[in-house]
C-alpha cells in the first residue's frame, strides 16, 4: 500500500503530521500536555490534509499554476485566507467541544489564535505547492 502513495501523498502526511507533532513536543516541552490534545493534534492534522488538497483540487481546476504567480496571487491570498478561516472554526469547535468542562475557553479568542496558525501552515503549504 505505501508505495503506491504518491509524492503528493507522502509530503501531505508528512507535513501534516509534522505539524501535530510540533504541537506536541511543545506541550510536552511545557509540561502542559492534557488528555484532550492528542484528538486535538489528529483533528489538525486530518483537516489540514482534508483543506489542502481541496486548495490543490482549486489551484487543478483553473489551472493556476500553468499562470505567470502575478496573475493568481490575489486567488491564493484569498484561497490561503478562506482555507484558514474553515479550517480554523472547525478546529475551533473541536477545541471548544474538547473543553466543555473548562468555563474560561472563550471560542473567539480560541479561534483567532487557531486562525493566526492556521493562515501560517497553509501559507507555506501554498508556496511549497507553487514552487
Amino acid at each position: 500500500m505505501f508505495k503506491r502513495l504518491s509524492k503528493y501523498w507522502w509530503c501531505q502526511i508528512l507535513g501534516w503530521g509534522a505539524c501535530a507533532l510540533l504541537y506536541f513536543f511543545v506541550a510536552v516541552s511545557q509540561d502542559k500536555l492534557e488528555w484532550w490534545m492528542p484528538t486535538y493534534m489528529l483533528a489538525t492534522a486530518l483537516l489540514g490534509i482534508a483543506i489542502t488538497h481541496a486548495f490543490r483540487a482549486v489551484i487543478i481546476k483553473y489551472k493556476w499554476i500553468e499562470k505567470p504567480f502575478e496573475s493568481v496571487a490575489i486567488y491564493f491570498f484569498l484561497g490561503i485566507v478562506i482555507c484558514a478561516t474553515i479550517d480554523s472554526f472547525v478546529l475551533s469547535a473541536v477545541y471548544y467541544g474538547l473543553n466543555l468542562t473548562y468555563f474560561d475557553v472563550n471560542f473567539n479568542d480560541t479561534w483567532l489564535k487557531t486562525f493566526i496558525q492556521q493562515t501560517t501552515f497553509i501559507s507555506l503549504w501554498a508556496v511549497i505547492y507553487f514552487l
